[in-house]
């Protein structure tokens, strides 16, 4: 199950408007490589929409079935959040309409 958290509003390459929702899937326990300490954490994605940005806001809360599942991409640089520690990854998440199976919850790497 994912739950619409948010919502974005982007241009395209050609100025046009585009509305995405912001989902967030379970909360899980990871392990960090570099501490080995455990923590928590969500996993989100953005969904691209037909909807205005306002139809995109009366559907925050809203729960779908699903789960938000780790894509392997080009490497990319990413910047962390209040940090400004910038980071190469080759992964991102993407929503698929699929419930996550035990294997990929047990065995998928968290980072």
């Amino acid at each position: 199950m994912v739950t619409v958290v948010d919502c974005s509003v982007r241009q395209s390459g050609e100025g046009k408007e585009l509305a995405y929702l912001v989902v967030q899937g379970q909360p899980e326990f990871v392990k960090s490589l570099n501490s080995q300490r455990v923590y928590m954490t969500t996993r989100r994605a953005f969904v691209l929409t037909t909807f205005d940005k306002k139809t995109c806001k009366s559907l925050i809360g809203t729960k779908f079935p699903g789960s938000i599942k780790r894509i392997q991409c080009d490497e990319y640089e990413y910047t962390v959040p209040n940090s400004n520690e910038v980071i190469k990854l080759d992964f991102r998440y993407e929503y698929s309409d699929e419930a996550a199976s035990m294997e990929e919850m047990v065995f998928e790497s968290p980072n």
